[in-house]
């Protein structure tokens, strides 16, 4: 693989842009997943809908 450049677009507090030059597609997709599997997450354990004036039932709430 040839030397790889990285410019970057626009950075911000929590999101950035940026543009990688000279990579294959299969290292492209490594770096996406690497990024995806790196932002943090949580989980809700219990969820009580007080009211719901959505067109949605509370169970399809509860699961976003």
């Amino acid at each position: 693989m040839s030397d790889y450049e990285v410019e970057f677009v626009d950075r911000g507090d929590r999101e950035a842009r940026f543009l990688v030059r000279n990579i294959t597609p299969a290292f492209a997709n490594g770096i996406r997943r690497a990024m995806i599997a790196d932002v943090p997450t949580f989980s809700v354990d219990e969820l009580r809908v007080v009211e719901n004036s959505s067109v949605m039932f509370d169970e399809q709430i509860a699961l976003r």
